[in-house]
């Protein structure tokens, strides 16, 4: 586990950020700039994709969220980026609300069934 996160913390594409309180961290987010090629379904694009963004459980409520997702579009804006892309877990309930304050929108779902 640790050299897996070593590798991703040394690779360029990802963006890892530390949101602390009082020099006690509460919150991190883990982006990726990512570069969609042209296909024949879609137009090329950059978006910057959401792998994670989580915040210490007691510190919710508090506008860590917010101020990570501000951070976020700040390294999207600063690379003429005007997508922002992220999936959660179905009944991650809060995520989805947060997301949905945040004016993100559902534009494709999964489902898988087990064999």
């Amino acid at each position: 586990m640790k050299d897996t996160f070593k590798t991703l913390v040394e690779n360029n594409r990802y963006v890892f950020l530390l949101l602390k309180d009082h020099e006690e961290p509460v919150g991190y987010a883990w982006i990726e700039i990512k570069n969609h090629p042209e296909n024949a379904f879609k137009n090329a694009y950059k978006s910057v994709y959401v792998h994670q963004l989580s915040i210490v459980e007691g510190q919710t409520q508090k506008g860590c969220g917010k101020k990570l997702k501000n951070e976020v579009f700040d390294i999207a804006k600063k690379n003429d980026i005007d997508l922002i892309e992220l999936d959660y877990w179905f009944e991650n309930i809060a995520a989805k609300e947060f997301y949905k304050k945040q004016h993100f929108k559902k534009y494709r779902e999964y489902a898988f069934r087990q064999l």
